[in-house]
């Protein structure tokens, strides 16, 4: 089993121990803060004033000509609204102690996952830097996406790298947004989280077709359906091998209120296997995989 910060979980390598001081965690959950001064609220609002009406005082200034008078423009608005530059961040760390070792993580020997809630013996971060690069008269909108993660194991002092510790890339795109009439549809390319699901609890990711590609995303086809596809060369950083996968997937068919049918297919052709400057083995692997998954919302209302 898999961890989202990418490392292999296993069982203690002890005897199991008694918990004599309370293990605490925390975590800096998607905190967002963009990265210039926001505009004058009082300012917006009188730009936005229909009509020469002042949204202060109600009333219609002593001047109301043509000259003295701006009428603003959806694309001021917009500029003035929407940062430029976003960051996101993720950070969690544990502290605790046990009768004559140091904190471990609770595991049944054999077992090939664990429960997350107090229950993680390392540091993790995720730091993502969200830069648009153009906006388009239209309303459009040119980005790129950069996410560093950061790992560190237990009583280690935290360095990030070497055996104990690493810095990943695991995001690294470049994105079109803010179609006019497409609602949330985009194109991207680069290394991607795309379209994951998981059982946070335990942290599996039971469908996760993230990796390096392109694709185009929520393309409106009628009826309120939406259509997904993405081409992928390499699944993960560290993939010794590669294959060609294509990934379709349809959602926004609802079947009840508050429900949603969500069908997924991929695909991997075969293609004649070749060996790479290492050594490996490429596109030595074919198939295909077919998933349906039904969400709902408002559970117990």
């Amino acid at each position: 089993m898999i961890d989202e910060a990418g490392c292999a979980v296993r069982g203690p390598a002890r005897t199991p121990f008694r918990l004599t001081r309370l293990a605490a965690a925390f975590s800096l959950a998607v905190a967002s803060a963009a990265l210039h001064a926001a505009p004058d609220q009082t300012t917006v609002a009188a730009e936005s004033a229909p009509g020469g009406l002042s949204q202060a005082t109600g009333v219609v200034p002593a001047d109301t000509s043509a000259v003295n008078v701006a009428t603003p423009t959806p694309s001021s608005a917009w500029n003035q609204l929407t940062p430029w530059t976003q960051f996101h961040g993720y950070l969690r760390a544990g502290v605790g102690a046990s009768d004559g070792h140091s904190q471990a993580c609770f595991q049944l020997p054999g077992a090939p996952s664990k429960y997350r809630l107090g229950n993680e013996c390392q540091i993790y971060s995720e730091l993502e830097i969200d830069q648009t690069l153009y906006k388009f008269s239209n309303g459009m909108q040119l980005s790129a996406v950069g996410m560093a993660s950061l790992v560190n194991d237990l009583d280690r002092t935290p360095t990030f790298d070497g055996n104990h510790g690493r810095i990943r890339l695991p995001q690294s795109y470049v994105q079109l947004t803010n179609f006019p009439g497409l609602d949330d549809m985009r194109i991207w390319f680069g290394r991607i989280y795309y379209r994951r699901n998981d059982v946070h609890m335990n942290d599996f990711y039971y469908w996760n077709p993230s990796g390096l590609g392109a694709g185009v995303e929520n393309v409106p086809i009628g009826g309120g359906l939406k259509l997904s596809y993405a081409l992928f060369r390499e699944d993960y950083i560290d993939q010794p091998n590669y294959a060609t996968r294509h990934d379709l997937q349809l959602s926004g068919v609802h079947p009840n209120p508050g429900g949603e049918l969500q069908f997924g297919l991929s695909y991997i052709p075969a293609r004649a296997p070749v060996l790479n400057a290492g050594g490996m083995l490429q596109d030595a692997h074919s198939g295909w995989s077919f998933t349906v998954q039904h969400v709902q919302t408002n559970l117990l209302v």
